[in-house]
């Protein structure tokens, strides 16, 4: 339900045949997913955002404490309980985006999971737009982002994202972070701004 990819990432065989084959060095005609940037976007770059692993991780499990967040999801007919743990500084760290880029969540899991969390983690409302799982292409059960597909120009935009292979049509804009699951002691949101800030800047 969430993003169904923890099957091929210890399937390295499978993988390497994947990132090689000629459906992903060809990727599918392209059509584009958001429209014009606002007046207030006008002359930013985009951050495309990943969601689980990247900014937040979640679990029809219950932890050992206390969730950040706790969910009621309906996916097909049926009501389920989701656990969501914040990545340390999510929200410092989208508020101060925000002031560099036009900010896009991305991600591979379905939008009845994905829409609910947003409401809630993005409160102080300045990611702009939102894709899902709808949007990704499906090749051999693989979720990819493929960012020509987007809409925006691709030397203005960056993705961030935990899964390389999230990103593989695109990987010249690609800036990969650590995997995250649980740890409180976790700043690799904080450290990486910066980093982001700077790119905001460049030319391409």
């Amino acid at each position: 339900l969430l993003q169904n990819n923890n099957s091929f990432l210890s399937n390295k065989k499978n993988k390497h045949h994947l990132l090689t084959s000629s459906s992903l060095l060809n990727p599918p005609s392209l059509c584009k997913y958001l429209p014009n940037k606002s007046y207030t976007n006008k002359h930013k770059k985009t951050l495309i955002l990943d969601l689980d692993e990247t900014l937040v991780h979640s679990s029809f499990k219950p932890f050992p404490f206390k969730p950040d967040i706790s969910l009621h999801i309906v996916v097909d007919t049926r009501t389920h309980n989701v656990n969501v743990l914040k990545r340390p500084f999510v929200n410092e760290f989208l508020s101060r985006m925000a002031l560099f880029y036009e900010l896009v969540i991305f991600t591979a899991s379905v939008a009845p999971y994905a829409n609910p969390l947003l409401d809630i983690l993005d409160n102080h409302k300045v990611i702009s737009h939102r894709l899902f799982r709808q949007h990704c292409v499906n090749t051999s059960g693989l979720y990819i982002k493929n960012l020509r597909k987007v809409g925006r120009d691709m030397k203005n935009m960056i993705i961030l994202d935990n899964n390389p292979i999230s990103y593989v049509f695109n990987k010249e804009n690609g800036v990969p972070i650590p995997t995250w699951k649980s740890d409180r002691n976790d700043k690799e949101l904080l450290k990486i701004m910066p980093f982001l800030e700077y790119l905001s800047k460049v030319d391409d």
